[in-house]
């Protein structure tokens, strides 16, 4: 653990390095023999590599680890942001789920952190919704214009 730690403390921030730092955060997040230590070292970092700009998934997985690390209140601010994050590449990207992101805040909110499993259940459903409304709203083939 403590290696991982320092590997993470000595990260510059490249795209890889970041990426990297943001898997070891989902591992640390859900793995309860993870130090505290270690989620909060992962945390701060990615935190550093998001001040700019994230993505929504990358500002969920900071949610997590810093809700796993015991600070709640940066969790669900962090988790806010995921949202703004979501809604702002729906504005580019329609097919793009935003409702896990807003559900994952809202639990959040009440005191419980969704498993990845739950957050993977709501963007399928979302994701199943968004494809049948498009096909719904598509033109019928060989109808008149």
């Amino acid at each position: 653990w403590a290696a991982i730690a320092e590997t993470v403390k000595s990260a510059t921030g490249t795209p890889e390095e970041r990426q990297i730092i943001s898997l070891v955060g989902q591992s640390a997040a859900k793995n309860e023999q993870a130090p505290a230590e270690l989620k909060k070292t992962v945390a701060e970092r990615l935190a550093e590599l998001l001040k700019d700009k994230g993505q929504a998934y990358e500002y969920q997985t900071l949610a997590r680890l810093q809700w796993s690390a015991g600070d709640k209140e940066a969790a669900l601010a962090t988790a806010k942001r995921s949202v703004e994050s979501a809604k702002e590449l729906e504005a580019k990207m329609p097919s793009f789920p935003t409702k896990p992101y807003e559900r994952f805040a809202e639990a959040l909110e009440k005191g419980e952190l969704p498993s990845v499993d739950q957050m993977n259940d709501w963007t399928r459903e979302e994701m199943q919704a968004k494809q049948a409304a498009a096909k719904k709203a598509a033109p019928k083939e060989g109808a008149d214009g």
